[in-house]
């Protein structure tokens, strides 16, 4: 089972956010759709996690930062990155494909950065 989630391009200008299913069965060449449901939308405020690196950021895939900006109904985002004492980080605009938000059964990380000063 293969789970792809994203946003869905409509002919309005709503991109919902979904979740899909697929499944390739033993000697299957293609995937089969078994189901899609709405997947939280990201709005402004809501803490995510990266999905990717950005290294021009200094920044790796789990790095948590805050939403302060939504683009193009919810297809880009402006996400500021924080140390835990509240010294900004990094401010970048992502995709959608490059954020997610956060479980509620997930827990913060830490991790040294060396380009932040005191």
């Amino acid at each position: 089972m293969y789970l792809v989630e994203g946003p869905l391009e409509t002919p309005s200008t709503r991109t919902p956010r979904v979740r899909t299913a697929w499944l390739i069965e033993t000697g299957d060449l293609a995937p089969r759709f078994i189901t899609a449901y709405p997947y939280p939308m990201i709005a402004e405020l809501d803490c995510v996690a990266l999905t990717e690196d950005l290294p021009e950021h200094g920044l790796e895939a789990g790095d948590v930062g805050a939403v302060v900006h939504t683009y193009k109904g919810g297809s880009q985002f402006t996400v500021e990155f924080t140390t835990f004492n509240g010294r900004t980080v990094a401010v970048a605009k992502v995709a959608a494909n490059q954020i997610r938000p956060l479980a509620q059964n997930e827990v913060h990380h830490a991790r040294a950065l060396g380009s932040v000063g005191p």
